[in-house]
């Protein structure tokens, strides 16, 4: 028997004394794990009056436990109903710091355990960021500031990211627009045991080139997910007292942009018919102007 065949033979062995659930994940030398794993250049965020800029070094690969969390592919979106927020959210921090451009003082923000961070967004007057804590069960709220080496986490308030859960800066920088889950939402709704009738779909008649896309709605089961997981409630949410009043009804919002002056919003939802074919980006939309209260003024 020669030297290969012997080898194979008591890999095969090893192999089998082992159950499939005991065989854990096989890893490259050390060497090229060193070069997987060597940190890539950290983002720089500019603040908008070019004061302070934040320096955000990130994780390059994520955790296989965060891959095998469960996952709801609706419209173009992966979202992870466990805390309605996206399956693996994008720039995800490992590390936070300010850094003053005049002085080159800087200062390290401390993330608390446990919550992954994803990109801060900068307040206008340039003085605080907001950003987005994920937890096994909810995404959170938190406000930092160029002028505290710690965060200020929103108590009580969930936030939906299936969509972005940080919509925009009010006028000022005091107070931020978001999206949050319904209050009263209740809960998912329950996969059908046999489906009630069939998929049916509509076209002009004539043919032409469509676009394929992944993660597409299938069936009507679908589109209540997509309907229970998307529907976000509104919420402008004070960045000094950490307070959070509600805009209008909820709905799925797909934008929304307060005036220059504060007094107003223009918001654009998303509603039925769904199509089976195309991401959420290409549903039926309505826009409106509200009032600062959610309440209409224009269509």
């Amino acid at each position: 028997m020669n030297i290969r065949r012997r080898a194979f033979l008591t890999l095969f062995v090893c192999a089998a004394s082992l159950r499939a659930d005991e065989f854990p994940y096989q890893k490259p030398p050390k060497e090229i794990l060193d070069v997987l794993h060597a940190p890539a250049p950290p983002a720089t965020l500019v603040n908008p009056p070019r004061t302070h800029f934040l320096i955000a070094e990130r994780e390059l690969m994520p955790p296989i436990a965060e891959l095998a969390k469960p996952m709801h592919r609706l419209a173009g979106l992966r979202i992870n109903p466990a805390n309605n927020g996206k399956h693996l959210p994008a720039g995800v921090l490992t590390s936070l710091s300010v850094k003053s451009i005049e002085t080159g003082a800087e200062t390290r923000i401390a993330l608390p355990a446990g919550v992954r961070f994803t990109s801060p967004s900068w307040s206008p007057d340039g003085k605080r960021f907001a950003l987005l804590g994920y937890t096994p069960n909810a995404v959170e709220l938190y406000f930092g500031s160029v002028d505290s080496p710690a965060l200020r986490r929103v108590p009580g308030l969930r936030i939906d990211d299936t969509m972005d859960g940080i919509v925009n800066w009010w006028s000022g920088s005091d107070e931020l627009l978001v999206r949050t889950v319904p209050a009263r939402r209740g809960p998912p709704p329950a996969r059908p045991s046999a489906p009630a009738g069939p998929n049916v779909q509509e076209s002009s008649g004539q043919s032409g080139p469509v676009r394929t896309y992944q993660d597409m709605l299938t069936n009507a089961h679908d589109e209540k997910l997509f309907d229970y997981y998307c529907t976000s409630q509104l919420a402008i949410v004070n960045a000094n007292t950490l307070r959070a009043q509600t805009v209008g009804e909820p709905k799925i919002f797909a934008d929304a942009e307060p005036s220059p002056d504060g007094r107003y919003l223009l918001v654009e939802w998303i509603h039925r018919p769904y199509s089976y074919l195309h991401p959420y980006m290409a549903f039926p939309r309505e826009t409106e102007v509200w009032d600062r209260s959610g309440k209409p003024v224009h269509k």
